[in-house]
């Protein structure tokens, strides 16, 4: 594809982190900066847009996977901060990316819905409470914030 490495990856190696890191491709909206807009299929299957809370709410949206460790560990926490806070106030989301460590059980994704049906197992495995959105297969969501496995970005309304 144009010589551009491909957004899902078969195995997860430090080298690709790495390559990742050294050549800042982590960078994402910058505090302060206007956070990307985005169109998503929520699993209930509604469209979801960022747009659409703009002026209404401010939006917690978190990245991750059924395969990252770090993911999974901060689910319990991002439920209990979705319960603590008001949701008329603050959106919580949660956006469905790459396979941080794809293997036998949850291998790379090679169809929107091997990614949706992921993003369910990971729902029920993980008792997510807040709505799941997920990325297109090419991760033009995860792309335009960064790329990082498992980040969070708060913004505002």
């Amino acid at each position: 594809m144009f010589g551009l490495k491909r957004y899902n990856y078969e195995a997860f190696t430090k080298d690709l982190l790495m390559k990742d890191v050294l050549t800042d491709r982590f960078g994402g909206p910058k505090p302060g900066e206007r956070a990307p807009n985005f169109e998503a299929r929520a699993l209930e299957g509604d469209e979801v847009k960022l747009s659409d809370f703009a002026g209404e709410k401010n939006v917690v949206l978190t990245f991750g996977s059924a395969t990252c460790p770090f993911t999974a560990a901060s689910i319990r926490g991002m439920n209990e901060l979705a319960d603590e806070y008001n949701l008329e106030d603050v959106q919580f989301l949660f956006c469905y990316v790459r396979e941080a460590h794809p293997g036998e059980r949850l291998p790379a994704h090679r169809s929107y819905e091997d990614k949706v049906h992921a993003a369910e197992v990971f729902r029920q495995e993980e008792d997510v409470q807040m709505p799941i959105i997920v990325d297109e297969l090419s991760g033009d969501i995860h792309k335009d914030y960064g790329k990082l496995p498992n980040a969070s970005y708060i913004i505002d309304k």
